[in-house]
């Protein structure tokens, strides 16, 4: 399932990189995969370069919000900013 955008946005983060600069996070509201009782929890990240969206799957709403935390993380530790020590 390819995402374009997340829809109605429940949560958002600014994180602080070097020079003043910005990368932001948003979560959007967990919704059902159409056909199916499971769910995913749709996310952004912008200002680490590339723009990311994404989305994580879970049983339940909740499930796919933690597991949208746990993506969310990973895809910062894992970034050049992270790595460059430009990430707080």
């Amino acid at each position: 399932m390819k995402l374009t955008n997340i829809g109605m946005v429940i949560a958002r983060r600014e994180l602080t990189l070097s020079r003043g600069r910005k990368a932001v996070v948003e979560i959007g509201k967990p919704r059902k995969f159409r056909g199916s009782p499971d769910y995913f929890c749709p996310f952004k990240i912008r200002g680490l370069g590339k723009v990311i969206i994404s989305m994580a799957g879970g049983v339940d709403a909740i499930q796919a919000l933690e597991f949208a935390f746990l993506r969310i993380g990973i895809d910062l530790y894992i970034s050049r900013e992270a790595k460059s020590g430009q990430l707080s």
